[in-house]
């Protein structure tokens, strides 16, 4: 892809840089043709083996990535929501397709073909440029790469099961991995073997799909016998097809990315134009700002009580163990020791404050030797002394779960409903205000939950914030704000029509921050 001064190599090779002005244009470093998508390949399904070579503009760039990036959110929210291939699971992921991305739509059942050749080439061509795009914004951090390729997995995991077998078998062979589907003569010939083989229900066997490969393809499978081997074939069900091409296809984007982030730093002249975008696609819907504890605001430990009461509900569960028990785990240490460093806590500060807790259960030695080392760390005084931000809402709904006796997370996606409702009822709410909220949290609609338990509690109407709450500090900035007369529903309002679009777009955008790798992470 040519970006102005440089040419990117998709696959992850050898970037030579040109001159040149103009529209984004591009073009692999390799040798390649420009050819027609449909003429190329008559299925929807994709490994993105080759980069596009389609020349497209700037506002062409964005649109397409942001319309990408939107599905993929939405495929996340649907996985959320229902039970993965329930009927509910399978009717949202149609009527999103349908709608917003059509590609490999229903494809055994024709609406695909209701398409126009153009249509359908345009489509192919938008998801290929697409998927390239968001490499580029993805590529940056481990959290972000594992967002993407799970993301992308589950369309691909989709489109798979919504191919037609003959055009299944065309993309496999294609791609050098040779299958056959099992005639329903063979399969009845094998059926007793078959439900042996695969543990099934008597009567299961009729109503499957199966398919023969290579044994050497599913390794998996017949080592774990679910699979029929029979001379040098295996034969699957098509579900167990679907795990092995899907794990080939996690391999190879994984492999991908790995390589396209070696080469990033060679996009830094392109500052002005294209990083800006591919920042304002990976980014939250928030402004982006990177809370890192340069607040000149400082704080003292013994201010905290008071302010907790503009905490959000997962910063406030947490400083309510830590006062409880006197002590809380590693991921708690994280999640809450960055927060306060960005709301201006200093590091004696948070020293003493850890301290005077912990020590209420442990020795001051056993304090500095087990906690103080993980503290320091978090202010870039030990280890790689790196300065690290406070994590986003994205990066704690994407991190491990709370375990038994932990009090990280988000409550909102992490709590049971019950527990959920009394922690909301506890902060003042009504049971009406609690029930909407509920609602929202079922819909896996959390960044919404949050934000509209901060307008209730606060006696602002729906929607009176002005924006979505996408990282505990920007509620605690803004609670803060609302607290101090600096932000009200008058002034919230000028500035929706500035940012309530792209707000609505970009919400939980996964600025996901890396949490330390060489931290204390062992819980005591």
């Amino acid at each position: 892809m040519d970006f102005g001064k440089h040419k990117m190599n998709w696959a992850g090779n050898e970037v030579r840089r040109v001159r040149r002005t103009g529209p984004v244009d591009i073009k692999p470093e390799r040798e390649a043709i420009k050819v027609s998508v449909q003429e190329e390949q008559p299925y929807n399904l994709q490994f993105y083996r080759k980069p596009p070579t389609t020349d497209i503009s700037l506002e062409e760039f964005e649109t397409t990535a942001l319309q990408r990036f939107n599905l993929l959110k939405a495929i996340t929210d649907i996985k959320e929501s229902h039970k993965v291939y329930s009927d509910e699971f399978v009717k949202a992921m149609e009527s999103l397709l349908s709608k917003e991305f059509p590609v490999g739509f229903s494809a055994r059942r024709g609406e695909w073909n209701h398409l126009n050749r153009k249509d359908q080439r345009d489509w192919r061509e938008k998801d290929l440029i697409g998927h390239y795009i968001l490499r580029l914004a993805f590529a940056k951090t481990p959290e972000d790469r594992k967002w993407l390729i799970n993301s992308e997995m589950e369309l691909f995991r989709f489109r798979f099961k919504n191919e037609t077998k003959e055009l299944t078998k065309k993309f496999l062979r294609d791609n050098s991995i040779e299958v056959e589907p099992v005639s329903s003569t063979e399969r009845q010939e094998l059926s007793e073997l078959l439900e042996a083989a695969c543990a099934f229900i008597p009567g299961q066997v009729e109503c499957t799909d199966f398919w023969k490969i290579k044994f050497t393809e599913a390794s998996d499978l017949i080592r774990k016998r679910k699979c029929l081997l029979r001379a040098g074939t295996a034969y699957l069900p098509a579900d167990d097809l679907q795990i092995i091409v899907t794990g080939i296809f996690r391999t190879m984007l994984s492999g991908s990315l790995a390589r396209l982030y070696k080469h990033l730093p060679n996009l830094q002249d392109e500052a002005d134009r294209i990083l800006p975008l591919l920042e304002r696609i990976s980014k939250n819907a928030y402004s982006g700002k990177e809370y890192s504890g340069d607040n000149a605001n400082g704080i003292t430990r013994h201010m905290i009580d008071a302010l907790s009461a503009e905490f959000p509900l997962c910063m406030r569960t947490i400083h309510q163990r830590l006062r409880a028990d006197h002590h809380i785990k590693h991921g708690a240490r994280q999640q809450y020791g960055l927060f306060l460093k960005a709301i201006g806590l200093p590091l004696d500060e948070a020293m003493a404050f850890m301290r005077e807790e912990f020590t209420k259960k442990v020795d001051a030695e056993k304090f500095e030797k087990q906690y103080g080392y993980n503290i320091r760390h978090q202010y870039g005084k030990e280890g790689r002394r790196k300065d690290y931000p406070a994590l986003s809402c994205q990066a704690i709904i994407l991190g491990a779960p709370p375990s038994a006796g932990d009090c990280h997370g988000c409550p909102y996606k992490h709590t049971d409903p019950k527990g959920l409702q009394s922690r909301l009822i506890s902060t003042g709410l009504t049971q009406e205000q609690v029930e909407t909220i509920m609602t929202l949290v079922k819909g896996a609609r959390y960044d919404k939950a949050c934000t509209r338990q901060f307008e209730y509690a606060r006696g602002m109407a729906d929607g009176g914030l002005g924006t979505l709450i996408t990282h505990p500090n920007q509620y605690y900035e803004m609670a803060t704000q609302v607290r101090d007369g600096k932000r009200t529903e008058e002034h919230t309002q000028l500035m929706v029509s500035q940012s309530v679009d792209d707000s609505t777009q970009l919400e939980l955008k996964h600025d996901v921050t890396a949490i330390p790798e060489d931290s204390m992470d062992i819980d005591y």
